[in-house]
Protein backbone atom coordinates (compact mmCIF):
# COMPACT_ATOMS: atom_id res chain seq x y z
CA UNK A 1 0.00 0.00 0.00
CA UNK A 2 1.37 3.39 -1.05
CA UNK A 3 1.79 6.07 1.57
CA UNK A 4 -0.59 9.12 1.12
CA UNK A 5 0.77 12.03 -0.86
CA UNK A 6 2.07 14.57 1.60
CA UNK A 7 1.13 17.45 -0.70
CA UNK A 8 -2.54 16.46 -0.82
CA UNK A 9 -3.62 18.25 2.44
CA UNK A 10 -1.91 21.45 1.30
CA UNK A 11 -3.74 21.30 -2.04
CA UNK A 12 -7.09 20.86 -0.26
CA UNK A 13 -6.39 23.88 1.97
CA UNK A 14 -5.47 26.08 -1.00
CA UNK A 15 -8.62 25.08 -2.86
CA UNK A 16 -10.73 25.93 0.19
CA UNK A 17 -9.18 29.40 0.44
CA UNK A 18 -9.81 30.14 -3.24
CA UNK A 19 -13.44 29.04 -3.04
CA UNK A 20 -14.06 31.03 0.14
CA UNK A 21 -12.62 34.22 -1.42
CA UNK A 22 -14.73 33.84 -4.54
CA UNK A 23 -17.89 33.49 -2.49
CA UNK A 24 -17.11 36.77 -0.62
CA UNK A 25 -16.84 38.88 -3.73
CA UNK A 26 -19.84 41.11 -4.59
CA UNK A 27 -21.80 39.96 -7.59
CA UNK A 28 -20.79 41.55 -10.86
CA UNK A 29 -23.56 43.66 -12.38
CA UNK A 30 -24.14 43.28 -16.05
CA UNK A 31 -24.12 46.70 -17.72
CA UNK A 32 -26.54 46.98 -20.56
CA UNK A 33 -25.36 49.08 -23.49
CA UNK A 34 -27.08 52.48 -23.56
CA UNK A 35 -29.71 52.94 -26.18
CA UNK A 36 -28.69 55.18 -29.04
CA UNK A 37 -30.04 58.71 -28.48
CA UNK A 38 -31.18 60.90 -31.32
CA UNK A 39 -29.42 64.28 -31.24
CA UNK A 40 -31.84 67.07 -32.09
CA UNK A 41 -30.05 70.18 -33.42
CA UNK A 42 -30.81 73.37 -31.46
CA UNK A 43 -32.99 75.87 -33.28
CA UNK A 44 -31.11 78.87 -34.70
CA UNK A 45 -30.97 81.69 -32.17
CA UNK A 46 -31.89 85.23 -33.04
CA UNK A 47 -29.11 87.78 -32.66
CA UNK A 48 -29.10 89.21 -29.17
CA UNK A 49 -29.99 92.83 -28.62
CA UNK A 50 -27.21 95.02 -27.25
CA UNK A 51 -27.17 94.80 -23.46
CA UNK A 52 -27.39 98.10 -21.64
CA UNK A 53 -27.92 99.04 -18.01
CA UNK A 54 -31.26 100.87 -18.05
CA UNK A 55 -30.89 104.14 -19.89
CA UNK A 56 -27.14 104.43 -19.45
CA UNK A 57 -25.20 105.81 -22.41
CA UNK A 58 -21.60 104.98 -23.33
CA UNK A 59 -19.20 107.68 -22.20
CA UNK A 60 -18.47 108.57 -25.83
CA UNK A 61 -22.13 109.59 -26.29
CA UNK A 62 -22.57 111.73 -23.19
CA UNK A 63 -22.77 115.47 -23.78
CA UNK A 64 -22.75 114.98 -27.56
CA UNK A 65 -25.15 115.68 -30.42
CA UNK A 66 -25.94 112.29 -31.97
CA UNK A 67 -27.42 112.30 -35.44
CA UNK A 68 -25.58 109.93 -37.83
CA UNK A 69 -24.92 106.20 -37.57
CA UNK A 70 -21.42 104.90 -38.36
CA UNK A 71 -20.60 104.30 -41.99
CA UNK A 72 -21.03 100.66 -43.05
CA UNK A 73 -22.78 99.77 -39.79
CA UNK A 74 -23.54 96.03 -40.13
CA UNK A 75 -26.37 95.32 -37.66
CA UNK A 76 -30.02 95.46 -38.72
CA UNK A 77 -31.09 97.66 -35.84
CA UNK A 78 -33.59 100.51 -35.93
CA UNK A 79 -34.53 102.94 -33.15
CA UNK A 80 -38.14 104.15 -33.17
CA UNK A 81 -38.58 107.35 -31.19
CA UNK A 82 -41.80 109.10 -30.21
CA UNK A 83 -42.07 112.76 -29.19
CA UNK A 84 -44.59 114.97 -27.35
CA UNK A 85 -46.32 112.33 -25.19
CA UNK A 86 -47.55 110.83 -23.04
CA UNK A 87 -51.07 110.95 -24.41
CA UNK A 88 -53.93 109.04 -22.73
CA UNK A 89 -55.28 107.78 -26.07
CA UNK A 90 -52.28 107.32 -28.35
CA UNK A 91 -49.59 106.13 -25.94
CA UNK A 92 -51.37 103.07 -24.43
CA UNK A 93 -52.31 101.79 -27.89
CA UNK A 94 -48.75 102.35 -29.08
CA UNK A 95 -47.35 100.39 -26.14
CA UNK A 96 -49.67 97.49 -26.94
CA UNK A 97 -48.40 97.37 -30.53
CA UNK A 98 -44.75 97.49 -29.47
CA UNK A 99 -45.31 94.68 -26.96
CA UNK A 100 -46.93 92.53 -29.65
CA UNK A 101 -43.71 92.61 -31.72
CA UNK A 102 -41.28 92.62 -28.76
CA UNK A 103 -40.01 95.98 -29.97
CA UNK A 104 -38.32 98.56 -27.76
CA UNK A 105 -38.58 102.30 -28.36
CA UNK A 106 -37.61 105.65 -26.86
CA UNK A 107 -40.23 108.14 -25.69
CA UNK A 108 -39.27 111.81 -25.47
CA UNK A 109 -41.91 113.14 -23.11
CA UNK A 110 -43.02 116.72 -22.51
CA UNK A 111 -42.99 117.57 -18.82
CA UNK A 112 -46.35 119.32 -18.65
CA UNK A 113 -48.02 116.17 -20.03
CA UNK A 114 -46.71 113.94 -17.22
CA UNK A 115 -48.86 114.88 -14.16
CA UNK A 116 -51.69 112.38 -13.85
CA UNK A 117 -50.09 110.05 -16.42
CA UNK A 118 -47.18 108.72 -14.38
CA UNK A 119 -48.49 105.16 -14.82
CA UNK A 120 -47.75 105.37 -18.55
CA UNK A 121 -44.11 106.23 -17.86
CA UNK A 122 -43.89 103.38 -15.38
CA UNK A 123 -45.27 101.00 -17.98
CA UNK A 124 -42.69 102.22 -20.52
CA UNK A 125 -39.84 101.36 -18.17
CA UNK A 126 -41.39 98.03 -17.13
CA UNK A 127 -41.68 96.94 -20.78
CA UNK A 128 -38.07 97.78 -21.66
CA UNK A 129 -38.45 101.21 -23.24
CA UNK A 130 -36.46 104.36 -22.52
CA UNK A 131 -37.94 107.68 -21.38
CA UNK A 132 -36.15 110.83 -22.53
CA UNK A 133 -36.46 114.55 -21.80
CA UNK A 134 -38.24 116.76 -24.37
CA UNK A 135 -38.46 119.90 -22.16
CA UNK A 136 -41.41 121.01 -20.05
CA UNK A 137 -43.39 123.21 -22.46
CA UNK A 138 -41.72 122.45 -25.83
CA UNK A 139 -40.26 125.95 -26.45
CA UNK A 140 -38.25 126.66 -29.57
CA UNK A 141 -35.44 128.87 -28.29
CA UNK A 142 -35.85 130.02 -24.67
CA UNK A 143 -33.27 132.14 -22.82
CA UNK A 144 -30.64 130.39 -20.73
CA UNK A 145 -32.45 130.71 -17.38
CA UNK A 146 -35.66 129.27 -18.74
CA UNK A 147 -33.75 126.54 -20.57
CA UNK A 148 -32.36 125.26 -17.28
CA UNK A 149 -35.86 125.24 -15.78
CA UNK A 150 -37.34 123.44 -18.79
CA UNK A 151 -34.81 120.64 -18.42
CA UNK A 152 -34.75 120.36 -14.63
CA UNK A 153 -38.55 120.31 -14.15
CA UNK A 154 -38.99 117.51 -16.67
CA UNK A 155 -35.97 115.64 -15.31
CA UNK A 156 -37.49 115.73 -11.81
CA UNK A 157 -40.90 114.52 -12.99
CA UNK A 158 -39.43 111.61 -14.97
CA UNK A 159 -37.17 110.55 -12.11
CA UNK A 160 -40.00 110.71 -9.59
CA UNK A 161 -42.36 108.69 -11.80
CA UNK A 162 -39.94 105.98 -12.96
CA UNK A 163 -37.05 105.92 -10.50
CA UNK A 164 -34.64 106.48 -13.40
CA UNK A 165 -33.00 109.80 -14.26
CA UNK A 166 -33.22 110.44 -18.02
CA UNK A 167 -30.01 110.41 -20.05
CA UNK A 168 -31.48 111.20 -23.49
CA UNK A 169 -32.67 114.60 -24.70
CA UNK A 170 -34.29 115.72 -27.92
CA UNK A 171 -34.45 119.47 -28.58
CA UNK A 172 -37.83 120.79 -29.75
CA UNK A 173 -37.96 121.15 -33.55
CA UNK A 174 -34.50 119.56 -33.75
CA UNK A 175 -32.76 122.87 -33.03
CA UNK A 176 -29.24 122.37 -31.75
CA UNK A 177 -28.14 126.02 -31.84
CA UNK A 178 -30.05 127.02 -28.70
CA UNK A 179 -29.46 127.45 -24.97
CA UNK A 180 -31.52 124.28 -24.43
CA UNK A 181 -29.06 122.11 -26.32
CA UNK A 182 -26.06 123.82 -24.73
CA UNK A 183 -27.51 123.25 -21.27
CA UNK A 184 -28.35 119.61 -22.07
CA UNK A 185 -24.79 118.94 -23.24
CA UNK A 186 -23.36 120.49 -20.06
CA UNK A 187 -25.70 118.25 -18.06
CA UNK A 188 -24.28 115.17 -19.82
CA UNK A 189 -27.36 114.28 -21.85
CA UNK A 190 -27.02 112.57 -25.19
CA UNK A 191 -28.72 115.02 -27.58
CA UNK A 192 -30.55 112.92 -30.18
CA UNK A 193 -31.73 113.93 -33.61
CA UNK A 194 -32.82 111.48 -36.32
CA UNK A 195 -32.05 110.02 -39.72
CA UNK A 196 -35.60 109.35 -40.99
CA UNK A 197 -38.43 111.87 -40.67
CA UNK A 198 -41.62 110.46 -42.28
CA UNK A 199 -43.35 113.82 -41.78
CA UNK A 200 -46.14 113.09 -39.32
CA UNK A 201 -46.09 116.73 -38.19
CA UNK A 202 -46.84 117.84 -41.74
CA UNK A 203 -50.14 116.02 -42.03
CA UNK A 204 -48.92 112.90 -43.84
CA UNK A 205 -51.35 110.01 -43.56
CA UNK A 206 -50.66 106.49 -42.35
CA UNK A 207 -49.84 105.04 -45.78
CA UNK A 208 -47.39 107.84 -46.52
CA UNK A 209 -45.66 107.41 -43.14
CA UNK A 210 -45.24 103.68 -43.68
CA UNK A 211 -43.90 104.21 -47.20
CA UNK A 212 -41.34 106.77 -46.05
CA UNK A 213 -39.90 104.41 -43.42
CA UNK A 214 -39.93 101.26 -45.56
CA UNK A 215 -38.57 102.90 -48.70
CA UNK A 216 -34.86 102.30 -48.06
CA UNK A 217 -33.95 101.92 -44.37
CA UNK A 218 -30.29 101.68 -43.42
CA UNK A 219 -28.74 99.78 -40.54
CA UNK A 220 -28.72 101.96 -37.43
CA UNK A 221 -31.43 104.40 -38.52
CA UNK A 222 -33.29 106.58 -36.00
CA UNK A 223 -36.93 107.28 -36.87
CA UNK A 224 -38.82 110.27 -35.45
CA UNK A 225 -42.56 109.92 -34.92
CA UNK A 226 -45.02 111.42 -32.44
CA UNK A 227 -47.46 109.99 -29.92
CA UNK A 228 -48.85 113.28 -28.66
CA UNK A 229 -52.39 114.52 -29.09
CA UNK A 230 -53.96 114.03 -32.55
CA UNK A 231 -51.27 111.64 -33.80
CA UNK A 232 -53.45 108.58 -34.35
CA UNK A 233 -52.07 108.24 -37.89
CA UNK A 234 -48.56 107.83 -36.48
CA UNK A 235 -49.69 105.07 -34.13
CA UNK A 236 -51.55 103.35 -36.99
CA UNK A 237 -48.33 103.35 -39.03
CA UNK A 238 -46.25 101.57 -36.40
CA UNK A 239 -47.69 98.06 -36.78
CA UNK A 240 -47.20 97.84 -40.57
CA UNK A 241 -43.63 99.09 -40.10
CA UNK A 242 -42.89 96.52 -37.41
CA UNK A 243 -44.52 93.70 -39.34
CA UNK A 244 -42.67 94.40 -42.58
CA UNK A 245 -39.22 94.96 -41.12
CA UNK A 246 -39.42 92.19 -38.50
CA UNK A 247 -40.04 89.73 -41.33
CA UNK A 248 -36.73 90.89 -42.86
CA UNK A 249 -34.74 90.36 -39.66
CA UNK A 250 -34.75 93.88 -38.24
CA UNK A 251 -34.69 94.48 -34.49
CA UNK A 252 -36.10 97.54 -32.76
CA UNK A 253 -34.04 98.91 -29.90
CA UNK A 254 -33.92 101.89 -27.57
CA UNK A 255 -31.48 104.72 -28.19
CA UNK A 256 -29.15 103.64 -25.33
CA UNK A 257 -29.11 100.13 -26.83
CA UNK A 258 -28.36 101.60 -30.24
CA UNK A 259 -25.54 103.73 -28.84
CA UNK A 260 -23.91 100.66 -27.31
CA UNK A 261 -23.99 99.00 -30.74
CA UNK A 262 -22.65 102.14 -32.46
CA UNK A 263 -19.89 102.54 -29.89
CA UNK A 264 -18.81 98.90 -30.17
CA UNK A 265 -18.77 99.08 -33.97
CA UNK A 266 -16.71 102.28 -34.02
CA UNK A 267 -14.09 100.76 -31.73
CA UNK A 268 -13.61 97.81 -34.07
CA UNK A 269 -14.02 99.80 -37.30
CA UNK A 270 -12.05 103.07 -36.99
CA UNK A 271 -12.82 104.04 -40.58
CA UNK A 272 -16.56 104.08 -39.83
CA UNK A 273 -16.47 107.59 -38.36
CA UNK A 274 -18.34 110.19 -40.38
CA UNK A 275 -17.55 113.91 -40.52
CA UNK A 276 -20.09 115.86 -38.52
CA UNK A 277 -22.78 117.52 -40.58
CA UNK A 278 -24.61 120.69 -39.71
CA UNK A 279 -28.14 119.34 -39.61
CA UNK A 280 -30.38 116.85 -37.92
CA UNK A 281 -31.77 115.26 -41.05
CA UNK A 282 -29.95 113.57 -43.89
CA UNK A 283 -31.14 113.86 -47.49
CA UNK A 284 -29.86 111.64 -50.26
CA UNK A 285 -29.92 112.06 -54.01
CA UNK A 286 -32.67 109.45 -54.23
CA UNK A 287 -34.73 111.42 -51.70
CA UNK A 288 -34.73 108.49 -49.33
CA UNK A 289 -35.06 110.94 -46.49
CA UNK A 290 -37.78 113.50 -46.30
CA UNK A 291 -37.34 117.19 -45.72
CA UNK A 292 -36.03 118.39 -42.40
CA UNK A 293 -38.32 118.89 -39.45
CA UNK A 294 -40.04 122.31 -39.32
CA UNK A 295 -37.71 125.03 -38.09
CA UNK A 296 -34.68 122.80 -38.62
CA UNK A 297 -31.83 124.40 -40.55
CA UNK A 298 -31.41 122.96 -44.02
CA UNK A 299 -28.93 120.11 -44.39
CA UNK A 300 -27.64 121.33 -47.70
CA UNK A 301 -25.28 124.17 -48.24
CA UNK A 302 -26.82 127.12 -50.05
CA UNK A 303 -25.97 127.18 -53.70
CA UNK A 304 -23.45 129.77 -54.73
CA UNK A 305 -25.01 132.69 -56.51
CA UNK A 306 -24.06 132.73 -60.14
CA UNK A 307 -23.93 136.08 -61.79
CA UNK A 308 -25.90 136.07 -65.01
CA UNK A 309 -23.73 136.30 -68.07
CA UNK A 310 -23.85 139.59 -69.85
CA UNK A 311 -25.82 139.51 -73.03
CA UNK A 312 -23.68 139.76 -76.09
CA UNK A 313 -24.75 142.74 -78.15
CA UNK A 314 -24.31 142.92 -81.85
CA UNK A 315 -21.50 145.24 -82.92
CA UNK A 316 -22.71 148.75 -83.18
CA UNK A 317 -23.07 150.13 -86.69
CA UNK A 318 -20.77 153.04 -87.49
CA UNK A 319 -22.40 156.35 -86.99
CA UNK A 320 -23.60 157.91 -90.16
CA UNK A 321 -21.82 161.12 -91.16
CA UNK A 322 -23.90 164.15 -90.36
CA UNK A 323 -25.72 165.50 -93.28
CA UNK A 324 -24.41 168.77 -94.52
CA UNK A 325 -26.86 171.50 -94.89
CA UNK A 326 -26.76 173.98 -97.68
CA UNK A 327 -25.20 177.25 -96.81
Amino acid sequence: MKPPNRFFPALLALTSIVLTGASCRPPVKMVQPAAAQTVVPAPPQEPEKPQVDGGALPRSCQGKVLREHPAHFDKKLMALTFDDGPDPRCTPRLLDILAKYDAHATFFVVGKEIPGREALLQRMIAEGHTVGNHTYTHPSNPPADRARTELSRTDTLITKATGHAPTCFRPPYGRIDTALTAQAKRHGYGVFLWTIDPGDTRGNGTRSLVRQVLHAPENGDIVILHDGNDHEASVDAVEPILEALSAKGWQFVTLPEMMVAWDTFRKTHPKSLRPHQANASRTTKTHRRTKAHPKTPSARKPLAKVKPARAKHAPKAPKAAPKRTAL
